[in-house]
């Protein structure tokens, strides 16, 4: 994995972090870390012929003999706005057909780091709108899964100020991403139309570059940890729990993501320019099992 250790060398940039956590909150996001942190998802070590089957009831996704998981790619589609990609490109493939190992499903997911123009380069879709659940059916989310450290690609900070120091500044870059694997993991209703906003419920998983790659994890993320909202046009407008009880649940999302689910056009909306170098985060994820746990 390339990979350095981030030294935060100067103590004056204390303030300045402050004020850029604060430049790049916004209410969706505040409220998701603040359940994030009350509710926070349990993680266990296992080997990757840990049974993952209990007596919760679940809706399988992934697992022995079955596979829900497709998804989109935009690195294949628009090729000219991924070009620096660590990999060949039949690595960033998340369709049923390139998945031909049927004991575990692989891809690298991407993240673009400076425009946000398909910036969730490609991802996971678990489709289930034949037999859709209520978001107050689920209890949680449960997954088998591993991070391969050397198919993936983790910006440092000396990476992002090298691309993006002329952009903004260095506060602003530490507090905008690190070194360590993040993952959008989001169940999601019906897309929207002229008079229904689309519901998505989401959880930010972070795993220690450190110490949690090259492992088979059993990941488990109750309801409670998950931020509900209804979103439309890129505008979001969060949800309670108890409000979100009635929503539809047509599918489930996984995709790569920086620590804090922006690129660097959001922090300078106009000013960004287009012909700044492209830098990537890339997440070589594996799959052995995949559900909705409900009640």
């Amino acid at each position: 994995m390339h990979l350095e250790i981030n030294q935060y060398r100067h103590c004056t940039l204390i303030i300045g972090v402050i004020v850029a956590l604060w430049i790049l909150a916004t209410p969706a996001s505040q409220a998701r870390a603040e359940q994030n942190d009350l509710t926070p998802p349990i993680i266990q070590e296992v080997g990757q012929e840990h049974n993952m089957q209990n007596d919760k009831p679940a809706r399988l996704l992934y697992g022995p003999d079955i596979n829900k998981l497709g998804g989109w790619n935009h690195t294949q589609n628009f090729s000219n706005e991924f070009i620096g990609l660590k990999r060949q490109p039949e690595n960033y493939q998340t369709d049923a057909q390139s998945n031909v190992d049927t004991t575990r499903y692989a891809t690298t997911l991407v993240k673009k780091l400076g425009d946000w123009e398909h910036q969730h380069g490609n991802g996971i879709i678990a489709d289930i709108h034949e037999q859709p659940l209520h978001y107050g059916q689920i209890s949680g989310l449960v997954i088998l899964l591993k991070i391969n450290s050397k198919q993936t690609y983790l910006p440092t900070l000396e990476q992002l100020l090298a691309a993006y120091s002329d952009q903004t500044s260095e506060a602003e870059l530490m507090a905008f991403d690190e070194p360590n694997v993040y993952l959008s993991i989001a169940l999601f209703g019906a897309q929207s139309t002229l008079d229904k906003n689309t519901f998505n419920a989401d959880y930010l998983l972070k795993l220690d570059s450190q110490t949690q790659l090259d492992k088979w994890l059993s990941v488990f993320i109750p309801v409670t940890a998950l931020s509900p909202f209804i979103e439309k046009d890129y505008q979001e407008q969060i949800m309670t729990q108890t409000e979100a009880q009635e929503q539809p649940i047509t599918g489930l999302r996984i995709m790569a993501e920086t620590a804090s689910a922006k690129v660097i056009r959001n922090l300078i909306p106009t000013q960004f320019n287009p012909m700044t170098p492209k830098l990537f985060k890339e997440i070589a994820l594996e799959i052995k099992y995949l559900a909705i746990t409900v009640h």
